[in-house]
């Protein structure tokens, strides 16, 4: 156990240190960016404000910083982008909008993302003419003093939709284009970090955290309780019987019992209280 907790460990670490070099290359691709425009004839220099962006680590923080920088960049007034985050549910992020635009359900999402066959840019009112079915969801754009929209990057090879407005067309859609790739990978490396990080503390049999989560969760718990003068419970077991299992039927069956307590420990405990498997066959609440 200690030897695996230490290859996990190990593991854990090298992969996080690995997506901190690929952060050091999107820092670089930005860097040549702004180099490269600098360098450009053009009597407009862009200089992209993306490159701030890279130490962010959660999607969370990212999302609407990177949005607002879309809009810097782009030097529009308005913008809202469309995306699928970890291919779940679609969410809408707008900046210099009075109110975020209603999010369309998931069938017209879907049709939103198959209607654009390249990445032109395309006035909403063209879009709204040639893709009759979605008229209504480019309407609303529109009302919210959006113009024009275009097949943008997400994360992991998924794709988004920005709509944005209010600002000169001029080299709008040479930015575009360099910003692609940049927001793309930015998108990108903070997803696999956030999955490295869920999986060093996670425990790959349960799902339900794993010893090093514990031990730092039960620190601030304490902390906590001792500081809001709360009452804290602590529960230890473990599943008797557990060798017998595994000599009788085999480790496969004694992984699908573990299994299985891990499935019944998440549907009885509250969601404010932290279950992890502490090892083998024990099992620990912090209530």
């Amino acid at each position: 156990l200690l030897v695996a907790g230490l290859a996990q460990s190990l593991s854990a670490a090298y992969h996080i240190k690995w997506h901190e070099s690929r952060y050091q290359l999107v820092r670089d691709q930005l860097d040549r960016l702004r180099l490269s425009v600098a360098a450009s004839p053009a009597p407009e220099r862009f200089q992209s404000s993306l490159l701030k962006l890279v130490n962010h680590r959660s999607s969370q923080t990212l999302m609407p910083r990177l949005v607002e920088s879309i809009r810097r960049d782009l030097g529009v007034n308005r913008i809202a982008y469309l995306y699928q985050p970890n291919g779940v549910d679609a969410q809408v992020i707008a900046d210099g909008l009075p109110q975020v635009p209603a999010l369309p359900n998931r069938q017209v999402v879907d049709s939103v993302m198959r209607s654009f066959r390249n990445e032109e840019v395309f006035p909403l009112t063209r879009f709204a003419k040639d893709q009759g079915g979605l008229g209504e969801w480019a309407n609303a754009l529109r009302d919210a003093g959006l113009e024009y929209v275009t097949l943008f990057p997400s994360g992991r090879g998924r794709q988004a939709v920005l709509a944005f407005g209010g600002g000169k067309s001029v080299g709008t859609r040479a930015r575009i284009e360099s910003l692609r790739s940049p927001v793309r990978d930015l998108i990108t490396n903070v997803e696999n970090y956030e999955r490295m990080e869920e999986m060093s503390q996670t425990d790959a049999l349960t799902g339900l955290a794993n010893q090093r989560y514990f031990r730092r969760r039960l620190d601030e718990e304490l902390v906590r309780a001792k500081r809001y003068q709360r009452s804290l419970a602590l529960i230890f077991f473990d599943l008797d019987g557990l060798k017998q299992t595994n000599d009788t039927y085999g480790h496969l069956a004694g992984d699908a019992v573990i299994r299985q307590m891990g499935r019944v420990l998440r549907s009885h405990i509250r969601s404010i209280d932290i279950i992890a498997r502490y090892g083998g066959d024990e099992f620990c609440v912090i209530m």
